[in-house]
């Protein structure tokens, strides 16, 4: 034992490499054959697959292997090499668990492509062997009818009666039965049988889909290209044939108990099925709701102007039907969103002070001494769309009141803020830390 001992260690001491040399050096240098003939040849199990590693070769070196355990992809490969071999993942069949995979590791609002693919090239119809026993029919001897008989509930009890009758015929009868049972073809033996069906491996992330689908479709505002696309795409798969008998039966529900369907409810129906509006009228015999009017309530054309400086604004729609409740939308940096109710208490909070400020005799200054800093220096800074002449560090006097600032700097992304200029002090420092190109701009 102990003159093997030394062998063990060394074998031991390579196989906790990180990655084999001599792979990593021919994937390097583009040396595909010798980095194929080292993994086939040698059995080596080491995955390495940099950027500069081409989806072509990381399929000819692992392609199989990352179909196999999907894992292995995620676990060994460059961010860059996942996502250029993960973009056609769920294109081919075989990589059905390499895709399925790559949905799981995408968050569902990016599942649009991935899902158009599987569609496309019939991932989601894949056959499936079972077993089934089935029945062998055939001309059946006396021993089998005998047992069909007696199997058989209503000559059973029929022939039960002529014989606690004492009938004479009772023999004539049953043999006649027996006779009639032979010529005719029954079951004569069972046997099992495999057939094939059609089945979804992809059923629960169309589930999964859908329902997100169908939450997006009942935003009142913000209502994006993309979530059009994902109606459209979910309406061309078989288990969503349901969805508009689902939603007539909640449309119908809703205004047998209130006398009114929620908005939400009723612009989602309308962005499914833009006739659904008639499709209902049909159903109950008279007009509900209208999903031209309704679609125009929530368009944003017809919303106040929202623009930069126009946060805290709430605008609230009148309910589309009697009844309905009120909605509320609050604009924040030039776009629409749900008034909620941190920002109604916000909004409170901030008007009280206000109120307080108000009663509260207070001096103001008419200019304030305000100084401007970056980090780093040497900023162009642009106040409510006027560049200023000097780069920061800038030191200037500004009137009380709310400024638009804007930072620009080669190599740095642009940054913007508000200055609050506050009347009632002498000097105020505003300053802002500038980010590098490339560090959190994807």
């Amino acid at each position: 034992m102990k003159r093997f001992f030394p062998f063990f260690l060394l074998s031991a001491a390579f196989s906790m490499a990180a990655i084999h040399a001599g792979l990593q050096e021919a994937i390097d240098k583009n040396d595909i054959t010798k980095a194929s003939a080292i993994i086939q040849n040698l059995g080596v199990k080491d995955v390495y697959c940099p950027a500069t590693l081409s989806v072509a070769n990381g399929k000819k070196l692992y392609g199989k292997r990352f179909s196999d355990n999907p894992k292995l992809l995620y676990a060994n490969c460059d961010e860059d090499f996942i996502q250029a071999y993960t973009k056609d993942a769920c294109t081919d069949k075989i990589n059905e668990g390499l895709c399925k995979q790559v949905l799981s590791k995408t968050p569902i609002e990016n599942w649009l492509p991935y899902l158009k693919s599987i569609h496309k090239n019939k991932l989601d119809k894949k056959p499936e062997e079972y077993q089934e026993q089935v029945e062998v029919k055939g001309k059946r001897t006396k021993v089998q009818c005998e047992l069909a008989i007696e199997q058989s509930e209503n000559d059973y009890m029929y022939l039960q009666d002529l014989a606690e009758n004492g009938d004479p015929n009772y023999d004539k009868v049953y043999n006649e039965m027996i006779k009639k049972c032979m010529k005719e073809p029954g079951v004569v033996d069972y046997k099992t049988v495999t057939k094939t069906r059609t089945v979804n491996p992809f059923q629960n992330y169309y589930a999964q889909f859908l329902t997100n689908t169908i939450v997006n479709s009942m935003k009142l505002v913000g209502f994006s290209k993309e979530n059009a696309e994902a109606i459209a795409f979910v309406k061309t798969l078989e288990f969503s044939k349901g969805i508009e008998e689902e939603f007539i039966n909640i449309c119908t529900n809703s205004y047998r108990d209130s006398s009114y369907v929620n908005d939400k409810i009723i612009v989602s129906t309308c962005r499914f099925f833009p006739n659904f509006d008639k499709l209902l009228e049909k159903k109950v015999g008279f007009s509900v709701f209208s999903c031209k009017t309704a679609l125009n309530v929530y368009s944003e054309k017809n919303l106040p102007v929202c623009g930069f400086k126009s946060e805290n604004v709430a605008y609230s729609t009148e309910p589309i039907m009697k009844g309905s409740p009120t909605y509320a939308y609050a604009c924040n940096r030039g776009i629409w969103g749900p008034f909620t109710q941190q920002m109604k208490e916000a909004r409170e909070a901030k008007k009280k002070a206000q109120e307080q400020q108000a009663a509260a005799p207070t001096i103001q200054n008419e200019k304030v001494n305000v100084t401007i800093q970056t980090t780093p220096e040497n900023a162009v800074v642009s106040v409510n769309g006027k560049v200023l002449k000097v780069q920061t560090p800038v030191v200037g006097k500004f009137k009380p009141g709310r400024y638009e600032v804007l930072f620009s700097k080669d190599g740095y992304l642009v940054k913007d803020t508000v200055l609050e200029v506050d009347g009632k002090k002498n000097s105020q420092t505003l300053k802002a830390v500038l980010t590098p190109v490339g560090i959190g701009s994807f």
